[in-house]
């Protein structure tokens, strides 16, 4: 892999990673983050098993490849860097280089083979929904989740569509409920699922 991307692009989506990267995990594969270079984008994929992100971005990709990288080591490199220098990776055998200017870092890598694959969506179902109206329900009922670990069900929030009263979210704790609902035009599915709290 040899690729030449902006320290601006490859930071946000290394930053919107972390959220997704299992840092308390006995599998140290989760604590990577996926680097895919394939014709003109690098994907970046984290996962901890339940929750999976990936973010494409533009990119000179000059060899193709794909590799798995330490997240927490080579965000604290690139957060570090000078923003005005753009970045190149060049992968070897058993590490990554990263050039920044006349500054280098080698980062350990393994090999993509062994990460996690992305889950497979089984359902057909899409509904479009406002980025803001998403961030108002979730803002508004996120308060009753519970961060009791023992009993996973309680820590996400419920995502429901129905026929009956089209989307919305539930989350409690057990003790308390909080619920917020919106209208959906032409609903004809039905489904529900929990999700994580990551997410919300």
């Amino acid at each position: 892999m040899h690729l030449k991307i902006s320290r601006a692009t490859l930071l946000n989506q290394i930053q919107r990673c972390q959220n997704i990267v299992d840092k308390r995990t006995t599998n140290p594969l989760l604590t990577n983050i996926l680097f895919e270079a394939y014709q003109q984008n690098l994907k970046l994929t984290a996962t901890d098993l339940q929750s999976t992100f990936s973010s494409s971005k533009v990119a000179e990709i000059i060899e193709e490849g794909s590799l798995a990288v330490d997240s927490k080591k080579i965000f604290e490199i690139v957060r570090e860097l000078n923003p005005e220098v753009p970045l190149e990776l060049v992968s070897h055998k058993k590490f990554l280089e990263l050039h920044s200017g006349n500054v280098k870092f080698k980062l350990a890598i393994q090999s993509a083979d062994e990460f996690p694959s992305e889950p497979v969506d089984e359902t057909d179902l899409f509904i479009d929904i406002q980025a803001s109206e998403l961030i108002r329900m979730i803002s508004s009922t996120s308060f009753a989740m519970s961060n009791d670990e023992t009993r996973k069900y309680l820590t996400g929030s419920l995502f429901e569509v129905s026929q009956e009263f089209g989307f919305r979210i539930v989350t409690t704790d057990g003790h308390r409920m909080a619920l917020s609902e919106m209208h959906l035009d032409q609903q004809d599915s039905e489904t529900n699922c929990i999700v994580p709290k990551k997410l919300c």
